[in-house]
């Protein structure tokens, strides 16, 4: 008798057999399910952090939108300060109130005693013909600070416009200022700056004006 004629000589189905092939299609569903539950943590995790991202853009760009506004304020704030200086420099000097100072006090030109300026370091103001050159004044400022001069962080560099000469000139208002050190120094300090100026003497008007007390004007091509 053969095999397949007597059943009972017929192979038993492996119990171990019949259910790992039941369990095999639940792992799988449970194995997909897992892979889709993580992704859509991932998503929702991902879709916080670009929200968080986007806000944080939008705060960064209102701040900047306030910072421009600020900026503009005080440009236009250092611009009428600089127009209200050079205004003043235009009125003519008020009386002293009291008592007169004795004659030998000041010399006949109103100037300070060569002593007492001599204690001062010399100041440069900087005039420019437009805005353009902003920039060039605000290096050439900080070069002649490192040479020891003094150069005024308010009001010290103004927009002349119009008023400014054809050529870059570094005004100086005593003869005294011709033998001292402090203006060839500062017109070597300019050129090292690439700025050509040529000293040019302007008589006070009015006003006392002490030795080392400089102005650098731009030209409209300075």
């Amino acid at each position: 008798m053969t095999v397949e004629g007597n059943p009972v000589l017929l192979p038993t189905p492996d119990r171990k057999d019949t259910g790992l092939r039941r369990r095999a299609p639940r792992v799988a569903w449970a194995s997909v399910a897992g892979a889709a539950a993580v992704m859509i943590a991932m998503i929702f995790v991902s879709y916080r952090l670009h929200g968080q991202i986007e806000g944080k853009k939008a705060q960064l760009k209102d701040l900047e939108t306030r910072y421009s506004e600020l900026d503009t304020n005080y440009r236009e704030l250092e611009t009428s300060f600089n127009q209200l200086r050079y205004l003043f420099s235009l009125l003519p000097p008020e009386p002293p109130k009291g008592a007169l100072p004795p004659k030998e006090a000041l010399p006949a030109t109103g100037a300070l005693p060569a002593n007492a300026a001599s204690k001062l370091p010399s100041r440069v103001y900087l005039d420019i013909a437009n805005e353009s050159q902003r920039s060039k004044a605000e290096i050439t400022a900080a070069r002649l600070r490192s040479a020891g001069y003094i150069v005024p962080r308010i009001g010290g560099i103004l927009c002349v416009g119009s008023l400014a000469p054809k050529n870059t000139q570094l005004r100086y208002f005593q003869r005294s200022d011709e033998q001292g050190t402090d203006l060839p120094g500062i017109i070597k300090t300019l050129q090292q700056s690439n700025v050509d100026a040529y000293p040019q003497y302007v008589p006070p008007k009015g006003s006392a004006v002490r030795p080392g007390q400089f102005e650098l004007w731009f030209g409209p091509g300075g």
